[in-house]
């Protein structure tokens, strides 16, 4: 084997260490020739790691992380490993290879370093570093060593012996305490210490990752591009957009310009957590993003992160943003990406989502939630770019009651000890503030509108009315007597049904999740030019839908009607009505199904229905005022304590005497939507035929498989395996399902589940 070639020039110039000649940290670079020092690494992961822990003023603590990481390949075990590997050429992972570990050495030789009152400290360097290639580890027990997979394992087992010649690893290091600020309680101290533990963790593997890159494949790393955000430039094409826009000559346009003047003035505000309280259709998203740019600007703010309840409405959300922003790099972050849209496809893009390394990011709750409680790698390395950030969470009543107490504290420590400010976005707050019997909410949230009842007083441009129950008939019925309305429905099934009884009808529309999302983006299409065809609503257009179209979808009809569902989504229902105030008022009918409040779906969706229903009586004058809204959180959210942390996810965080957290419990505990539905790739049109067949020839590859999330339909697990038994679809590469029976989906109602045999048997799914 030839001679190991270290000549590759440095991209970073930290010098923490003097050479080592001769001790390498990898085998050779993409070329298969230069190989790469141990203290060129590791100075390389001290220059990266030290700036990214600046927000948080950890960059002893992190170069402390960055010397000690990697010390495991010090040793002799880990060095003839390395060489043997490269001789056999053998691409794996190199921990896998020889089964040599590295970091549980650099892990025990933290806990050494920082002991007695660094103890704390000690541990947390030990988690960040026995977890940096497979994820945060649970603590396991002190008393009971024998645990694998555990931090307390690892720190008990025997290691390959390290000699530590390098002066400058000899020094015990000089700490300063984290610069955290602590709530009164145990619980709420401990959960501070995990998170700042996470953050540091980000730090490191991120750092790691880079630096890596850098000696294995150095042309992509020179293709990510670190973004300089130009916010005052940015806040100007906001303003330039809105007064080419701005229309003060009706109602809903004055309360529009309102607002977004209101946001302007918030803007100059220290950080912290912020409420926008504006009705559906008075113009949020590009007053949020007007408060955003310019309080980026005026705090000295980083990036501005939009978190969104639904895939279905980021596309329309990043399109307004990339509008108006012009050349500004947003990062679109979520699963159903369209391939085919050349800024989704940019190589920047595709590095950028690894570590948000980006100036606008816009992404989906479930991402930015469950990142913040992950314990992987790849998942973590985009944390630290969180701080110092101004995160608008759209629709912040999406939180899910049970993950409420974890995610509230969650963005308390974003607030509290990370520079960042956060907008609840929502047309009905308050559900999150704190309050006497609302203990685990946030405080000292400024509300951004002065006067929010006096405003949806004058953007009211419906009238809700229930009109009880009603058969599949009786609703076919009312649709038919109307030239444009709006219907939505809480199941897929139902969608389906009722817009068989009225197909006779012209402009008839379905919409529902069981279409791809290539499909639904064609129908909407279709939808919003029939509408705006129409100016004195004369155009058919009947469109029966499940409640995905409550999610941000910009649409205007003169009727709405809604089954009975939480007062959230009927606001969001009546969004859709009478959007622009170009009629004296709308029409939101809430009807029950056929067999009432049993026949909505059980759960959370039957609860909110439920809560719905009984405030009805008390507010049948005006169900969505802001009262109306308060009395619906204080039954729906306030008074659920049982239910705010439901998968006790914060039980993992408790022992804060002896630092004892669980982390990859915490992971796994906190699934912010159930995982209940699987996905199968689906046949429609010309493109899903091929692209099936395509996936039948092609290995497996990341592009592809995007591509086919564009083509994918999620349904319950149990259809799925009766599918699969059914030999209806079938695995690709034993881990995509693709549709085989292309006679299942149709070309208006999508992934048809009807009657299937299963070995010999017949039954309906």
């Amino acid at each position: 084997m030839s001679q190991p070639d270290s000549k590759i020039s440095d991209k970073y110039t930290s010098s923490v260490l003097s050479e080592l000649p001769g001790v390498w940290a990898h085998g050779p670079d993409e070329l298969y020739k230069n190989w790469e020092l141990w203290t060129l690494h590791i100075n390389r992961v001290a220059a990266l790691a030290t700036a990214f822990a600046q927000p948080f003023q950890a960059e002893t603590f992190l170069q402390s992380l960055a010397l000690w990481h990697d010390l495991g390949k010090l040793s002799d075990a880990w060095q003839q490993y390395l060489h043997r590997s490269v001789e056999t050429r053998d691409d794996s992972d190199a921990d896998a290879i020889g089964k040599v570990d590295h970091s549980s050495f650099g892990a025990q030789y933290a806990m050494n370093m920082l002991d007695g009152p660094d103890a704390p400290l000690g541990r947390i360097a030990a988690y960040c570093i026995a977890g940096h290639h497979g994820g945060l580890l649970n603590s396991g027990s002190i008393a009971i060593e024998d645990q694998p997979g555990t931090l307390a394992h690892r720190l008990a087992k025997k290691v390959h012996p390290v000699a530590i010649t390098l002066p400058e690893l000899q020094v015990r290091p000089t700490i300063p305490r984290p610069a955290l600020t602590f709530k009164q309680t145990p619980e709420d101290t401990a959960f501070a210490v995990a998170f700042w533990g996470r953050m540091m963790f980000s730090c490191l593997v991120d750092a790691d990752f880079l630096a890596t890159e850098l000696h294995y494949n150095t042309d992509q790393h020179e293709q990510r591009s670190t973004i300089k955000p130009t916010w005052d430039c940015w806040a100007k094409r906001v303003d330039d957009c809105v007064a080419g826009k701005r229309n003060l000559t009706t109602t809903v346009g004055r309360c529009r310009d309102a607002v977004y003047q209101q946001c302007l003035r918030a803007a100059k505000l220290k950080p912290g957590f912020f409420s926008l309280t504006v009705p559906t259709g008075g113009g949020k998203t590009l007053a949020s993003l007007a408060f955003a740019t310019s309080h980026a600007h005026q705090q000295h703010l980083r990036r501005v992160i939009y978190a969104l309840p639904f895939t279905s409405i980021i596309e329309q959300n990043v399109q307004v943003i990339r509008d108006v922003l012009q050349d500004a790099d947003v990062l679109e972050h979520h699963s159903n990406l369209d391939p085919n849209k050349p800024e989704n496809q940019t190589t920047w893009s595709r590095l950028a989502a690894e570590n948000w390394d980006a100036p606008v990011v816009v992404t989906t709750n479930v991402q930015f939630f469950e990142s913040l409680f992950a314990n992987k790698t790849s998942r973590c390395r985009k944390l630290h770019r969180i701080a110092q950030s101004v995160i608008v969470l759209d629709e912040a009543q999406a939180i899910p009651v049970d993950l409420l107490k974890p995610c509230l504290a969650a963005l308390n420590e974003l607030v509290q000890n990370y520079g960042c400010t956060i907008v609840l976005c929502t047309a009905t707050q308050p559900a999150v503030h704190q309050r006497a019997d609302f203990a685990i909410g946030l405080e000292n949230v400024h509300e951004i509108i002065q006067e929010p009842q006096q405003l949806f007083e004058q953007m009211k441009r419906v009238r809700v009315q229930f009109i009880d129950r009603q058969t599949q008939d009786q609703l076919a019925q009312r649709i038919a007597q109307h030239k444009q309305v709006l219907t939505i429905v809480d199941t897929r099934q139902r969608a389906v049904d009722l817009y068989r009884a009225i197909r006779h009808l012209e402009g008839v529309y379905h919409l529902s999740a069981a279409m791809c999302p290539t499909h639904r983006s064609v129908c909407l299409d279709k939808i919003k030019e029939c509408l705006q065809q129409s100016h004195v609503d004369d155009t058919p257009c009947h469109v029966v839908s499940t409640q995905l179209i409550e999610a941000g979808v910009d649409v205007d009809f003169p009727v709405v009607y809604r089954s009975l569902a939480g007062l959230d989504s009927i606001a969001q229902a009546a969004g859709r009505c009478n959007r622009e105030g170009k009629r004296s008022q709308g029409e939101v009918y809430v009807f029950e199904p056929e067999n009432g409040i049993t026949g909505i779906p059980k759960g959370s969706m039957q609860h909110a229905a439920q809560m719905t229903r009984e405030i009805m009586p008390f507010h049948a004058e005006d169900l969505l005022s802001l009262a109306a809204v308060q009395r619906y959180f204080e039954m729906h959210y306030w008074k659920q304590k049982n239910k705010w942390d439901e998968h006790a996810v914060m039980c993992c965080f408790k022992d804060m005497d002896n630092v004892l957290f669980d982390y990859a419990d915490a992971a796994r505990r906190f699934e912010f939507i159930q995982q209940t539905q699987k996905p199968v790739v689906v046949s429609y049109g010309k493109v899903g035929h091929e692209l099936i067949s395509q996936l039948h020839r092609e290995k497996p590859n990341r592009d592809l498989y995007r591509f086919a999330q564009r083509y994918t339909v999620q349904i319950p697990c149990w259809h799925w395996e009766a599918l699969l038994q059914a030999g209806e679809i079938e695995l690709v590469n034993d881990q995509l399902a693709v549709l085989s029976n292309s006679a299942r989906y149709d070309a208006e109602l999508g992934l048809c589940l009807g009657d299937v045999t299963v070995m010999g048997e017949s039954s309906v799914i």
